[in-house]
Parts: C-alpha cells; structure tokens; sequence
C-alpha cells in the first residue's frame, strides 16, 4: 500500500512540473553593434545609433514544455525631414528593427528561429551544442533564486557564462540557452549579456503563438544556401 501511494504521489509531482507555466522577462545588450549604412538627418541617424546602443527588452514566454522567445520592438524610427514625402526616398529614411522570435517545442531537441528577408518567410531549426567546462563552486541570487554558474563551450568554440537556477525546474531559457538544468536566468559570451529582469511563476492561460506550417523549415546546410540565395 505505501508503495503504491509513493508511486501515485511521484506521478503527481511529475503531472505538475511538466504542466507548469511561467514568463520570464530579460534585459539583452548586444556587445557587437551590426550598425547600418545610415542616410537622412543627423537628428534621424542620432535615434538610431541611441536605439543600437540601448538595452533590448525580450520575453519568454514557458508552458507545459512549449515556449516562445521573441523580442519586444521599439517604435519604428522615421526621418522627420522625410516623413511627409511621397518618394523613393522615405524608404531609405525608416528604420525598424527586425524581430527576434524562437520557439521551442515540446520533446523537440532543437528549436526554430523566424526570419523574414526580402519578404520571404521561413525558419531555421538548430539544436545546440554546449559542452559544459566547469561549475563554478561559487553561487549568485538573481531575483531572489540561487543561481549555479556553469562555465561552456558553444559549438562554434566560442566560450559562454550560464546562470541558471534549480529552485524552478524547468529546462529553458533565452536565445538557444535553454538545456541547462534549470531555469537559466542569465548569460554572458564575448558578443552579448542577457539578464532576467522579472519573473512569473505559474502564469494562467497563458497563450503562446505557434509554429506556421505554412512556412517552410530549413536545417544546415539547406540554410545556408537559402541565406546565399537572398543575400547574394
């Protein structure tokens, strides 16, 4: 009989972790500024740099293994002295900042990454590698959540800084960090930082937008000659 109400009781705990939901809000600087060639006022090329230099607001958004990460985006920025003419000259004088959104599915190893070039639509499914190097001795709260440090090596040899935390244990987290043993709540590598700001545990309803089946999938090396197509 106790083994019976122990294994009922573990089911239990098990249904629970995997039906939890949560939306975690990060704060993202990009250290490597991908700056472009700039035309218009000195005012307008002003609010742009400003906007590349600022912090990104970026949100993930967890449930029952599902989640979507994606970017927040500001305000599209248009050239006062360009807004009102009718020419060829008010698209070269608009700047808006493409979205960042990554869904990652339930029991799926790697994740999709949105993209929209030239107008074209499509995804890029990725599973990342780390090799974790050391877990540091050493701890950190972040939000008020121990955090374990772990020390890793992405694939592409690049070094990374994971902070993530045991006390919610969800696997996911930011950008392609998301198979730590926990809930990641901050990074470091030599291009970005990202820091979580604000988290909600058990979020009710909540909604997360889903992969468009219409919108075809490329992996690899299909990827990269999809991107030589567009770029070239």
């Amino acid at each position: 009989m106790n083994k019976i109400y122990f294994l009922f009781m573990l089911l239990l705990a098990l249904f629970f972790t995997s039906a939890q939901s949560l939306k975690v809000e990060y704060e993202v600087q990009f250290k490597s500024k991908d700056t472009p060639e700039l035309t218009g006022s000195s005012d307008f090329q002003s609010k742009i740099k400003s906007l590349i230099d600022a912090p990104q607001r970026h949100i993930l958004s967890y449930s029952d293994g599902n989640s979507i990460y994606k970017s927040i985006l500001p305000e599209v920025i248009y050239d006062s002295n360009k807004e009102n003419d009718f020419d060829d000259e008010i698209r070269k004088n608009i700047y808006e900042r493409k979205q960042i959104k990554i869904f990652k599915l339930k029991n799926e190893k790697g994740a999709y990454g949105y993209h929209n070039l030239k107008n074209e639509e499509f995804y890029q499914y990725v599973i990342p590698h780390f090799d974790i190097l050391q877990t540091l001795e050493t701890t950190e709260k972040i939000l008020g959540h121990i955090c374990k440090i772990a020390e890793a090596e992405m694939g592409n040899k690049n070094k990374a800084k994971v902070w993530y935390t045991e006390q919610i244990n969800i696997k996911t987290g930011p950008m392609a960090f998301y198979d730590f043993p926990g809930l990641v709540l901050k990074v470091e590598t030599r291009n970005m930082s990202i820091i979580a700001k604000k988290v909600e545990k058990d979020v009710g309803n909540i909604s997360l937008e889903t992969l468009d089946k219409n919108i075809k999938v490329y992996e690899g090396e299909a990827f990269a000659e999809k991107m030589r197509q567009l770029t070239n």
